[in-house]
């Protein structure tokens, strides 16, 4: 079958007559299929982005759902556990502002908070330089090069006198020449224990103060001080 290489339509319309059957009906044929095939492709192709995005939205909608699912499960528990402290400040606070009552409470749980440990500080006991302690301190102090030592407590308060007094008595058991604990009135609030050198002292002087600091248990601290001679160790015991 020859196609007509020219383009004018009469020879088109004689060559299609000339076809036979099959032939005319396979020429109708192919653009009717391209052209259903077109139409699917237009009609189906977005169809199928739809379906998809509404799949990916159906699992966004799903997690979310989880998801608020936990959070409200989360929500019902922080209620639950926070019942009792609203109804506690609702009681001892009836005449404040519903939403200032429960920060009412709080205040008033830490005040009694710091009350509980002031008066646990008060009836603590006292500290003491077991034995033990003493014959670490004493051993270390034995072959340590000599300083200059300051002991200072703070004046009326007994238990600090005390245990400068121990301190003293450890210095002095093992050789070293000093004076006993000077009572002193500070501008400021003193607590712990404090030690102070001029310089990095020897290994064995700190062996002495690292017994000393185990013994105790309550807040201590060592330190070198620029500012102090190089020869003075100084102790400040403040309070407990």
């Amino acid at each position: 079958m020859d196609v007509p290489n020219h383009d004018k339509a009469l020879q088109w319309v004689r060559w299609f007559r000339r076809l036979r059957l099959r032939g005319k009906i396979t020429v109708l044929a192919i653009p009717l299929i391209l052209l259903a095939g077109w139409s699917a492709f237009t009609y189906f192709g977005p169809l199928r982005a739809e379906r998809s995005r509404n799949r990916e939205l159906r699992r966004d909608s799903d997690s979310l759902a989880t998801e608020n699912e936990a959070l409200t499960r989360e929500r019902d528990k922080l209620e639950t556990q926070l019942a009792p402290f609203l109804a506690a400040a609702n009681r001892s606070f009836p005449e404040a502002p519903a939403d200032q009552r429960l920060d009412l409470l709080l205040e008033k749980m830490d005040q009694l908070i710091k009350a509980v440990q002031d008066a646990a500080r008060k009836i603590s006991p006292d500290r003491v330089l077991t034995q033990d302690t003493m014959r670490r301190v004493t051993t270390s102090l034995r072959s340590a090069p000599r300083l200059n030592v300051d002991i200072l407590c703070l004046s009326g308060d007994a238990e600090s006198f005390s245990l400068a007094t121990q301190i003293c008595e450890a210095f002095k058991e093992a050789g070293w020449q000093l004076e006993g604990a000077t009572q002193a009135i500070f501008d400021q609030p003193v607590k712990g224990l404090l030690i102070q050198f001029g310089k990095r002292p020897p290994k064995q002087i700190q062996q002495a103060i690292a017994a000393i600091f185990d013994g105790l248990g309550y807040a201590s601290m060592a330190e070198v001080n620029h500012e102090l001679p190089e020869d003075l160790l100084k102790t400040t015991v403040g309070a407990k």
